[in-house]
């Protein structure tokens, strides 16, 4: 498959260079113009239940506003996830979550 030649070779001129450590930066810059470039519209929200029609419509419609073009709204329900959303829009994540929350404040706590 012309994928796999494709991350081969990536990986070979990486190595050829002794720059594999720049692999994982790279793989996140393809992975936002990815999303760009095969529907830059598309968000997706994740949620711990399913968004109701009022709710997903005020969401489009911010999401809309901030990123001044039409956006079409996609849901993925994620139990884990204790309360609040976690939005991927043009390989942007916006993260609004309670576990993130909590994530930074365990961080907070620790490190000052």
């Amino acid at each position: 498959m012309i994928v796999d030649e494709v991350v081969k070779a990536v990986i070979g001129y990486l190595s050829s260079r002794g720059r594999l450590e720049l692999l994982p930066q790279i793989a996140q810059e393809l992975t936002r113009a990815g999303f760009t470039q095969v529907d830059p519209n598309l968000a997706t929200v994740t949620s711990a239940v399913v968004l109701s029609a009022k709710q997903k419509s005020a969401l489009v419609k911010t999401l809309a506003k901030v990123f001044k073009h039409p956006i079409r709204l996609k849901q993925n329900l994620d139990p884990d996830l204790i309360g609040g959303l976690r939005l991927t829009i043009a390989g942007k994540v916006i993260d609004a979550s309670i576990n993130r929350q909590l994530t930074d404040l365990k961080e907070v706590l620790i490190y000052d």
